[in-house]
């Protein structure tokens, strides 16, 4: 293996001109940046949950590792190509022109990109909305596209949630007091053997579902960039099943929790409805502290064992001990966040900026939007950006459904709600009666229920409106519907007791005015 090594750390044996090499070690390749293409080869190495030791083994992974990779990432993933034994030495072959009796090893080729462009350098000078936004959308495509036949749901079974989550345990078991106390260990392994007890039947009926998918496994910023307008997502978990067929909800929740860590709170909240709202996956947020608790975990568990390495200097090892012990409060924080689900019902005209106010609350509550569009379409089996090409009343919009849309987003929002989780509702909620019939569902519940009013001139609306018929937009309504029922909407009075947001401003002014606003009840 180390002449190989060698060999391609040579500038002057790729078949282009190259200057320099860059060797990056992982725990498991060598990454050889000749710009401006990497390639990387696999050690032969056997750490129990990945075995690399042969060389069948070691081709197959590759292969593998271009083939995951290339569902997302196409533009990126270029091939596997060959190094074969030449006379004395060897020869790097692109081309697929081999003899396979002479390959001794294969190599993953990408074009390079620079990490300037990845989500954990761009997390020094902040993430847009416009960004979180792109990041969304293409991981839920990637997931909507991911296989979920039924080969995956042995792997999506409670047995190996169980086994998944538990054995973090019993392999940092070793390092209490080192860098987690007895009380907080026997309290995160209780609740989580708990919680898997307490919820086996949403899990099962996940799994059986179609949400365990052949997913990405090792979602986090260090695998995200984005350049030229595009998200770019590498390094799948190619290795092990076991870490890869998992519920989709976990998939995304490890690149939550990495924005949580890096002190992202409210772009990590922002992404989280995003996502939720895309792929209509309500039930799902039910599961969001168990498996961001989990992703901590692993990430504790691994610095943990990196603490371990020999020829640490007294520094290096401190800063792995520092940086478990932050996952390991962080895992304690997800488990521990309980309390009553408040319930925010915000609503407005067409066009008045009520989903933008949704949004923007969910950033600052950690709370899940229900948008009333975005569940009518989910119910017709549209996407939310699809057109429904449907005049009111018609279609998609009859009362019939209209009255099917309030009552999935009523279902969805107890259940979030009983969870702890702010629920958001975001919809025209156009007459007085509906929007006391809501919020008298829920205070009878026992939830706070807020009433937000989004305020904006006619004027104003008709030009969004006709703004938004030339963008994506989750509304289908145009001008024409909204002159048809915009008398049919009805303002609230003093006995509703709203509180009322100006949208006619910037997304900056909305989003303080709904923290000066809202800041005693949040």
């Amino acid at each position: 293996m180390q002449e190989i090594v060698s060999f391609l750390s040579n500038p002057k044996n790729y078949n282009y001109s190259v200057d320099t090499v860059t060797v990056v070690q992982t725990h498991i390749s060598y990454v050889f940046i000749a710009k401006p293409y990497v390639y990387k080869l696999k050690k032969p190495v056997d750490f129990g949950f990945l075995n690399f030791v042969s060389f069948e083994d070691r081709k197959f992974y590759t292969f593998e590792e271009y083939r995951l990779n290339s569902r997302i990432s196409p533009e990126i993933y270029i091939g596997v190509v060959a190094v074969v034994k030449y006379g004395n030495s060897f020869k790097l072959v692109e081309d697929g022109n081999f003899d396979e009796s002479s390959v001794v090893a294969y190599c993953v080729k990408m074009k390079y990109i620079d990490d300037v462009y990845s989500l954990k350098y761009m997390l020094k000078k902040g993430l847009d909305t416009q960004l979180l936004s792109l990041i969304a959308q293409k991981i839920y495509s990637f997931h909507k596209n991911a296989d979920n036949t039924e080969g995956l749901q042995g792997f999506g079974g409670i047995k190996e949630i169980s086994k998944n989550s538990l054995e973090n345990f019993d392999q940092i078991e070793k390092y209490i007091w080192a860098i987690v106390t007895a009380d907080e260990y026997n309290f995160m392994r209780k609740w989580t053997e708990d919680f898997i007890t307490h919820n086996t039947p949403l899990f099962e009926n996940r799994n059986t579902s179609g949400f365990v998918r052949d997913c990405h496994g090792d979602l986090h910023c260090e695998h995200i960039y984005y350049k030229d307008s595009a998200i770019i997502i590498l390094d799948c978990i190619e290795f092990n099943k076991r870490f890869r067929y998992i519920d989709t909800i976990s998939d995304i929740a490890f690149l939550l929790m990495d924005l949580d860590v890096n002190g992202k709170k409210e772009e990590s909240n922002r992404l989280c409805a995003q996502y939720i709202q895309l792929s209509g996956d309500y039930d799902g947020v039910q599961l969001l502290p168990f498996y961001k608790a989990y992703r901590a975990m692993v990430r504790a568990k691994i610095n943990s064992f990196q603490s371990d390495n020999e020829g640490l200097s007294k520094n290096e090892k401190d800063g792995f001990v520092q940086k478990a012990s932050q996952y390991f409060q962080l895992a304690k924080q997800y488990m521990q966040r309980s309390g009553k689900g408040m319930v925010y019902n915000v609503f407005g005209n067409i066009g008045s900026g009520k989903s933008t106010i949704a949004m923007e609350l969910a950033a600052i509550t950690g709370g899940i939007v229900i948008n009333s569009d975005a569940v009518r379409k989910k119910l017709a089996g549209l996407e939310i950006y699809e057109n429904a090409k449907a005049k009111a009343g018609e279609g998609i919009y009859t009362p019939e459904m209209t009255e099917k849309v309030y009552a999935t987003m009523k279902e969805k929002a107890l259940a979030i709600a009983q969870r702890g989780v702010p629920v958001i509702l975001d919809g025209t909620f156009y007459s007085k009666e509906l929007r006391r019939e809501f919020y008298q569902f829920f205070k009878d519940r026992g939830f706070d229920v807020h009433l937000i009013y989004a305020d904006c001139s006619e004027d104003e609306l008709v030009r969004r409106i006709e703004k938004r018929q030339r963008d994506a937009s989750i509304s289908d309504a145009n001008v024409e519907i909204f002159m048809q029922l915009k008398d049919r909407f009805e303002k609230p009075g003093d006995d509703e007791h709203c509180v009322i947001i100006k949208t006619e401003k910037s997304i900056d002014e909305i989003r303080n005015d709904l923290k000066s606003r809202l800041s005693d009840i949040m």
